[in-house]
């Protein structure tokens, strides 16, 4: 939890060094009431991990409650910020899907069931159950001395289904993947099959690199759960993230690079300081609206 949060205020410290304008203009765009909900669901999280640890001795005997506040956890970011991040990056390189100057509520629920919304929150669940496999896997193998009376055969049965759990997931991402790309707005799906040549490079190679982590799971799915195999999947993990993320960061370049439609520019956000970015938050909460800046001869 506290690496994710500094991961993505790392994010805003890139977009405000770089001069990502559209980025901090959608940040404005958010009602104060958005950031009280982001607060409470980070404290909720936050809650039921402190619970998981401080009771790990207490209900020792009862792992099913263990089980229950995991999933209560992670489940409770799952479904919220996922969503809610696709919306700012859909927002970030579409301007033109938001119809109001201020995102009420309704709006930004409005914007989460767009479809290509809910297939890159699809693609993001699956990517995240097979990071989960293989770090179950890494966890299992890395346990050099027996715990809680597990043996070496039951570590390496919790081995092969963290590898089975990633070879499933990334066999679904197969198909998400495909999802995201049928719903992608035809810049970016051009773009990635062809039209631009990095963005191309970049998807054929992340797709190798998943059909390479197959080919590694299956043998640690099959029994040979060896150091080398964890390792190799583990490594090949880490490079299909990384072409993705960049696939991804690629596509979204080619969208933010389109002529801005509706006859509404730009306002140069990175003019404001960081004091007036703020005021203009607070406005927005109690009804003070901003229009945006009408283009010049429309």
């Amino acid at each position: 939890l506290i690496a994710g949060i500094l991961l993505v205020l790392l994010q805003l410290g890139i977009a405000e060094t770089g001069g990502n304008l559209r980025f901090w203009e959608v940040i404005q765009q958010l009602p104060f009431r958005e950031y009280v909900y982001i607060l409470l669901e980070i404290a909720f999280s936050a809650v039921f991990m402190t619970i998981y640890v401080l009771a790990w001795e207490r209900w020792r005997d009862r792992p099913w409650r263990h089980a229950l506040l995991a999933i209560l956890a992670a489940t409770n970011l799952l479904y919220h910020f996922p969503p809610l991040m696709t919306v700012l990056s859909e927002l970030t390189a579409r301007p033109e899907l938001a119809d109001t100057v201020v995102l009420t509520r309704p709006a930004i629920l409005g914007l989460m069931v767009l479809p290509e919304v809910i297939a890159f929150v699809a693609h993001f669940v699956v990517a995240s159950v097979a990071v989960t496999g293989n770090l179950l896997m890494l966890l299992a193998r890395h346990e050099s001395t027996c715990v809680d009376g597990k043996s070496d055969g039951d570590r390496n049965n919790m081995v092969i289904a963290g590898a089975r759990i990633t070879m499933a997931a990334s066999l679904a991402q197969l198909g998400t993947g495909l999802w995201v790309l049928v719903e992608l707005p035809t810049p970016a799906r051009n773009g990635l099959t062809g039209d631009d040549w990095l963005a191309t490079m970049l998807f054929v190679t992340a797709i190798f690199a998943v059909v390479a982590l197959l080919h590694a799971l299956s043998a640690i799915a099959f029994g040979h759960a060896s150091h080398e195999a964890i390792l190799r999947c583990t490594v090949l993990m880490l490079i299909v993230l990384l072409l993705m993320t960049a696939t991804l960061a690629r596509s979204r370049h080619l969208l933010a690079s389109q002529v801005v439609k509706g006859g509404m520019c730009e306002v140069p956000v990175n003019t404001v300081c960081l004091a007036s970015r703020w005021r203009l938050i607070a406005l927005q909460s109690v009804g003070e609206l901003v229009p945006r800046k009408p283009c010049p001869g429309r």
